[in-house]
Formats: structure tokens, C-alpha cells, sequence
């Protein structure tokens, strides 16, 4: 029976190799850019039962390795690599076990928080908050932080939730959240939003109409169109169009 072939050191194997060893020859020192062509060797011979794992293999240069054969380095040299290797090795282990406890860490704090504000919740609005209710409070939180959260429940008591809410107030504090959201990013949108609902109350608009005057409105506070004249503009006029046309024309 013939002798069974070998297998080679794989390309990610040799690569982890001459990676740990900066791409030059533990030898000499030479690197590609010498003229170096870089090879992998065993620091124990597999002649002698060196196995292919990264503990027993170094980079060598073609010309060092050629000319050592089946000579081992020195015992220290042999030592300083492995104890390289494990010092490489165990600082990766210690950021992998670092990351996870402060992954663990921040997942207990998320659930805290979570906790506090569904019972902030349900006290407060007397719910008691389904699966899917948690799953939404969950959302809220991450999206808008904690605070926010909890703030927006002092500032929006049950007699405050509108009566097509009733029973589904966490869905009505996610729109005020959001609301909430646009307005600190663009403070002049509460603006906006308060001579739009001027127009709204007075007039039949449409989606698009809406959209109109939402965009005209922001457009000339931006501008520094003074907003008392806007007021006044959104409620002595007799349509949405004398509106628009009094705002166009002053710009």
C-alpha cells in the first residue's frame, strides 16, 4: 500500500502566519520588498513530528529555509515565538470577553429602562400593555431615550388622550413622540404646524392643498416673514388660495 499524500498548509493558515510575523523572515529579517521570496517553515521539522498548526510554523525566506532543511532554531527561539503567539491570542480573547460583558451590560440596562417605563405607563394611563404593546414601548424607548419617554407621561394625562385612543395610548404617544422629534430638530415647525391648523379648521383641504401650505408656511418663517402676520394672514383669509397668494406675493 503506498504511502497516503500529505495535505499542504492552507492559504488562510499560511497568511495568519506571515501576518503575526510582519511579512519578513525570522531568519534574516528580509521582506518581499528585499527581493525576499517569502515561505512557510517548521520550527519543528515534519520530519521530527512537527505538526501544520501556527504554534510550530514561522515565515522564512526561500534562500533561509532552503539552507536549513531539516534543522530545528534554537529551543529559545522556538519558545519566544509560541509565547508571541499566545500573547496575540489572549489579547484578542480579552477584547472578545470585554465586548461581550459590555454588550451584556448595556442589554441589562436596556431592560431596566424598558421595565420602568412600561410600569410608568400602565400606572399612570391604568393599562395593563399587551406583548405588542411592550414590543412598541421597547421601540419608543430606544428610538427616543428614556427621558423623552418618560416626560412626554407627565405631559400628556389619560384626560389628554384623545377618545379614539382610548385603550391604545401608547399608539398616540408614539405619534406625540414623533411629533415631538421633528419639532426639536426644527423648532420652527411648531410654527408651522399652528397656521396650518388655522387654515385646516376653517377650510376643506386635500393632501396635496396640505402640502402646499405646510412647505409655503415653513418657507417664509425661514425667510424671516414675521409670524404674527402669518397668523393674521391664515385667519382673515377667505380661502386657502387668498392665502397662499397674500404669501407669495409679500415674498
Amino acid at each position: 500500500m503506498g504511502k497516503t499524500k500529505r495535505r499542504g498548509i492552507s492559504k488562510t493558515l499560511r497568511m495568519e502566519v506571515f501576518k503575526r510575523d510582519a511579512f519578513k523572515c525570522v531568519y534574516c529579517g528580509k521582506k518581499p520588498e528585499d527581493g525576499a521570496v517569502l515561505e512557510i517553515d517548521h520550527l519543528t521539522p515534519v520530519a521530527k513530528g512537527g505538526k501544520d498548526d501556527i504554534f510550530n510554523l514561522v515565515t522564512s525566506c526561500l534562500d533561509c529555509n532552503r539552507g536549513k532543511g531539516a534543522k530545528e532554531l534554537s529551543d529559545q527561539t522556538a519558545l519566544e515565538k509560541q509565547r508571541n503567539e499566545m500573547e496575540r491570542l489572549n489579547k484578542r480573547l480579552n477584547h472578545l470577553k470585554g465586548l461581550k460583558q459590555w454588550r451584556d451590560e448595556l442589554s441589562k440596562l436596556e431592560d431596566s429602562e424598558i421595565d420602568f417605563f412600561v410600569s410608568e405607563m400602565e400606572a399612570a394611563y391604568n393599562v395593563s400593555l399587551t406583548e405588542l404593546g411592550i414590543k412598541k414601548a421597547k421601540k419608543m424607548v430606544r428610538k427616543y431615550t428614556l427621558e423623552m419617554c418618560v416626560s412626554l407621561i407627565s405631559e400628556l394625562p389619560v384626560e389628554k388622550i384623545p377618545e379614539e385612543y382610548k385603550g391604545r395610548c401608547i399608539e398616540y404617544m408614539e405619534k406625540c413622540l414623533a411629533i415631538k422629534s421633528v419639532e426639536t430638530e426644527k423648532p420652527h415647525l411648531k410654527d408651522v404646524f399652528y397656521i396650518r391648523k388655522i387654515l385646516l379648521n376653517n377650510f376643506d383641504v386635500d393632501r396635496h392643498e396640505k402640502a402646499e401650505i405646510t412647505r409655503e408656511i415653513e418657507v417664509n418663517l425661514l425667510a424671516g416673514t414675521s409670524k404674527n402676520w402669518l397668523i393674521e394672514c391664515a385667519r382673515e383669509c377667505a380661502s386657502v388660495w387668498q392665502f397662499l397668494k397674500w404669501l407669495r406675493e409679500d415674498s
